[in-house]
């Protein structure tokens, strides 16, 4: 549950990759799709799926022209971990010298975009708590792959309502959202430390680390969508950031704040280097 958007987004220091840009024609490099795609494909080591790849390494660049139309200004390249070019976009620093917060000001930009639109509404202090299913989808809309399991036709999730008298103790309100479609953005498990452990279940390896993931990191949207028949792959795949601060008052906290890294595979979740499954 969270009481703002963003998730683990929000936290992004490193930008997003992309090529036959502007900002990469203005710096005088000469990338081209087949590069960015042989250089994920190399990263991958033999998990990454070809068609994903043939998607990322073709419409990178217009995701990253579709974020400068809500006023990020992606107009500085660095080269990352695990390419063969610089072609991760991330905005200028700022007047002070110090580096912009890409991944906060790309979810605020989206945010503000987003409150303008009539037809969203945001709700947040929520938890998603089901997957709705029934047969009653619209014909054009496919289910991507269910086993043999009813469409998904909305979410169920529960709310926290302020009190409506001063010193009375807020309620929890259940409710369901019906939509013709319905798509999961929950981000990893790493900070999933329940009794329903996925972390433990797929990377028990990893199961004692520390982690940079918020308290929202715990695999709903993964458990959710088992529930209703969905297949799960390479959730085995989790991420080990390198970098992270250890507060000294506290050294033994399970959560640690990530350290800024431009030049290793934090950037590997938008292509060119090791899964990440939390």
């Amino acid at each position: 549950m969270q009481k703002g958007v963003g998730g683990n987004s929000a936290k992004a220091t490193s930008g997003i990759n992309g090529v036959k840009t502007p900002a990469q024609a203005a710096a005088g490099i000469e990338d081209s799709e087949e590069l960015f795609r042989a250089d994920t494909l190399s990263s991958g080591h033999g998990h990454c799926k070809p068609a994903l790849v043939d998607t990322l390494a073709t419409h990178a660049g217009d995701a990253v022209a579709w974020l400068k139309t809500f006023g990020v200004p992606l107009d500085a390249v660095v080269q990352c971990g695990g390419h063969s070019l610089p072609r991760t976009h991330h905005e200028p620093a700022r007047a002070d010298g110090k580096p912009a917060p890409v991944g906060w000001d790309i979810i605020a930009a989206l945010k503000k975009a987003a409150e303008a639109t009539p037809n969203i509404h945001i709700v947040t202090g929520a938890e998603a708590t089901a997957l709705v299913q029934g047969a009653d989808t619209p014909s054009s809309v496919t289910p991507l792959h269910h086993r043999g399991a009813l469409p998904v036709v909305g979410v169920r999730y529960v709310r926290t309502v302020p009190a409506a008298e001063a010193g009375a103790p807020p309620t929890r309100e259940e409710a369901t959202q019906r939509a013709d479609a319905v798509i999961l953005a929950t981000g990893g498990f790493g900070n999933d430390h329940t009794a329903a452990s996925l972390l433990a279940e797929f990377a028990p390896q990893l199961a004692g680390l520390p982690t940079t993931n918020g308290a929202f990191a715990r695999g709903d949207g993964v458990k959710m969508a088992r529930a209703a028949g969905a297949y799960l792959e390479g959730m085995e795949h989790v991420q080990v950031h390198p970098t992270a601060f250890v507060d000294p008052a506290d050294p033994m906290n399970r959560t640690k704040f990530l350290g800024e890294c431009q030049h290793c595979c934090c950037c590997c979740k938008q292509g060119a280097g090791h899964g990440t499954g939390g």
